[in-house]
């Protein structure tokens, strides 16, 4: 029997997909929970055979909440669940250790499927992320200029790009505005950028943002 943690702050999803993983599969969901912090409480404490992880989550976002599951339990499977279908995601996900990656508008079965794959120690990706994936190696021989900012950098860019002021930055992150300016300054120079206005111009061509 394979029990599970889901992790998704938005509480209707969070149930909903519960509910159709014990609707249709043998699957037990053990435990849930709504933020990051409640999340790597739960795994310190319980045994599970694999992780069902949100990307987009507040304070802390899903790719550093997996990054401090593999500090905990490294062997702890860890599938994505995301909105986003671009492939930097995915890829971000697979190098800091996730076992698998899927969209939200996957099928249920394909849901399963991943579950089940990844709880017995293999890895998950769906033909469209693969072929994805594929053809971004094949097209950029080298990598876009965002692959070389750090997880905090790349999630204030991709604020920044959503048109967020410096100070709602720092009240999504629970980090100080000059934290936040310090980030922003790093990530223009990084990205030989001058402004904001670059940032979003850059975030809308390589579809980072919604």
């Amino acid at each position: 029997m394979i029990e599970i943690l889901i992790v998704d702050d938005q509480q209707l999803v969070l149930e909903g997909i519960k509910n159709l993983i014990e609707e249709t599969s043998k699957i037990i969901v053990k435990d849930t929970a709504v933020n990051g912090n409640d999340a790597l409480n739960l795994i310190k404490k319980n045994k599970y055979d694999a992780v069902l992880l949100d990307i987009s989550m507040p304070e802390k976002s899903g790719l550093e909440i997996l990054k401090e599951i593999k500090t905990i339990k490294n062997d702890l499977p860890v599938l994505i669940l995301s909105v986003f279908q671009e492939e930097v995601y995915a890829l971000r996900a697979l190098q800091f250790g996730a076992s698998g990656y899927l969209t939200k508008n996957s099928s249920v079965n394909e849901l399963i499927n991943a579950i089940n794959k990844i709880a017995y120690g293999g890895k998950y990706i769906n033909g469209k992320i693969a072929e994805m994936l594929a053809c971004s190696y094949k097209s950029k021989p080298n990598y876009p200029t965002h692959q070389c900012l750090t997880q905090r950098e790349f999630e204030i860019f991709r604020k920044i790009a959503e048109g967020k002021s410096l100070k709602e930055i720092a009240n999504d992150l629970n980090i100080s505005d000059r934290t936040v300016s310090t980030h922003r300054h790093r990530i223009l120079e990084k990205m030989n950028m001058n402004c904001n206005a670059d940032i979003i111009r850059y975030a809308l061509e390589f579809k980072l943002i919604i």
